[in-house]
């Protein structure tokens, strides 16, 4: 629920920002005194990120904006702060702190599956142009390597790849499992 109010304020910020208001980081160019600010303050901020991706994922949350998006309450997420629900988002497991990591994510992909990888991102790029959207709002490039790695077949595997919530079946499953079913078709 912190998370829903905070994006419902009257000012907005993207997924960053609000991830390290909510942590209660003390950098200089967050707002002072923001009523969110530590709200999550004993959850890690990597944690407070998926949470947010996964209220998106479920419709509860939104990108507004495209060269710099911010998070907004949608509908659904009014509508759950105004009957006072509770939310179950499953915390992730802490697992124990990495050697020093570089920022982007390496997820490796087997041979034959970049094959996939490409055509994920050249369908990803396709369906983010017709949104009008940048690529990362349809999917992010790690959830593009999860598909390429698991390649799912039905809409239960596919919606049990992290960062695939309802609202993405939605909206790109079916097109989505027909890419990955044409890939390794091509493939044999």
């Amino acid at each position: 629920a912190a998370i829903l109010r905070a994006a419902a304020m009257q000012r907005r910020f993207g997924r960053r920002k609000l991830t390290l208001i909510l942590a209660g980081s003390a950098a200089k160019d967050l707002p002072s005194g923001h009523p969110a600010h530590g709200a999550l303050k004993d959850v890690t901020q990597a944690e407070i990120g998926d949470w947010i991706q996964s209220l998106i994922d479920e419709g509860y949350l939104g990108l507004e904006g495209d060269e710099y998006p911010v998070v907004a309450v949608t509908p659904k997420g009014a509508q759950a702060l105004k009957m006072g629900e509770t939310l179950s988002i499953a915390r992730a497991p802490v697992s124990p702190p990495a050697q020093k990591r570089s920022a982007r994510v390496n997820v490796s992909v087997e041979a034959g599956d970049d094959v996939l990888l490409a055509r994920l991102r050249t369908w990803r790029r396709d369906r983010a142009q017709l949104l009008g959207k940048p690529a990362y709002v349809v999917f992010t490039d790690k959830t593009l390597h999860a598909i390429a790695t698991t390649k799912p077949d039905t809409e239960q595997r596919l919606l049990a790849v992290p960062g695939i919530g309802p609202a993405k079946w939605e909206a790109f499953g079916e097109k989505l499992l027909a890419v990955i079913a044409g890939a390794s078709a091509s493939a044999d």
